[in-house]
């Protein structure tokens, strides 16, 4: 009998566990979806670039192919950079450098790595100035994600984050409809219900704006080879737990077709952007007036 743990039980398992070990597998293959990743990243560190914030500690949640923590450790030279991924093996990977880039990153303080899961950082309390989390996946457990982020920063820290919404893969979801009702692509929190959590947490004056972006593919067994690279799997505990056979597959794919433009097929990517300051409390939890004294 398997036992209720094991790796080979994986209805036992927990979203987390199963996307990071879904993601474990997969990270041999992340440089080849990484500019999608990365494009996303580049456009959120535009909207950093209007805001005035210089954190001294910085958490990377969300570490993917390191491409950002450089970036981040250009814009503030003097910080210490956490960065931080559930699955070790993407943990490793390294980016890409030339060799003038990599004679220069030997006299610079490289980021301390750490393996843990976001719902659970092992981070002190107000330990953090700043979080940045490209691509942070909060679908499974928004709320407790969010009162991470909150606990580890600092009050009048900054939280920068991206995440994808629902209309995320539209495409892709309405053409599985077409064989049955089962969840095959992971459902997304709307920004307006994020922007109501951040408020509800704690997060002073979040921004919460979407862009669509939208992929293109030559055919839908492209579109899966990228999404597995990705490791963007659906974990909805309601999934089918059987493979897709080739008759149903040929009908999702016939499905898909109705997309086709200029010889491809779309794959829609709803982005969205969210840049918030963890409040300051004015009272404890039991109601009591919190009084700051700061040192002149």
């Amino acid at each position: 009998m398997t036992p209720p743990d094991s790796p080979s039980s994986p209805n036992a398992l927990s979203s987390s566990a199963l996307r990071r070990r879904t993601r474990n597998r997969t990270a041999a293959n992340r440089q080849q979806i990484a500019s999608i990743e990365n494009e996303i990243g580049d456009r959120l560190l535009e909207r950093l670039s209007y805001i005035k914030h210089q954190p001294r500690t910085i958490l990377n949640l969300g570490y993917g192919l390191a491409r950002h923590s450089a970036a981040l450790n250009q814009l503030y030279p003097s910080a210490t950079i956490v960065a931080l991924d559930d699955a070790l093996d993407v943990l490793m990977l390294a980016p890409e450098q030339n060799l003038a880039k990599k004679i220069r990153g030997l006299f610079k303080t490289k980021p301390m790595a750490i393996c843990a899961d976001s719902i659970a950082l092992p981070l002190a309390a107000q330990s953090m100035e700043m979080v940045w989390a490209n691509l942070l996946n909060v679908a499974e457990d928004a709320q407790r994600i969010i009162a991470e982020l909150k606990r580890v920063l600092k009050p009048g820290g900054l939280l920068m984050m991206s995440t994808v919404g629902p209309d995320t893969l539209k495409e892709l979801r309405a053409a599985f409809a077409t064989v049955d009702a089962l969840p095959h692509v992971q459902s997304q929190i709307d920004m307006h219900d994020l922007g109501d959590l951040l408020v509800h947490e704690g997060f002073a004056t979040p921004v919460v704006d979407m862009e669509m972006l939208t992929l293109t593919y030559p055919d839908v067994v492209t579109l899966a080879h990228d999404l597995r690279a990705a490791g963007a799997t659906c974990l909805d505990t309601n999934r089918r737990s059987t493979l897709t056979g080739k008759g149903r597959w040929q009908r999702i794919t016939a499905a898909y077709e109705i997309n086709r433009r200029d010889g491809l097929l779309p794959a829609s990517v709803e982005v969205v952007y969210v840049h918030a300051w963890r409040g300051i409390e004015r009272q404890t939890k039991d109601g009591r007036q919190i009084i700051r004294f700061e040192k002149t």
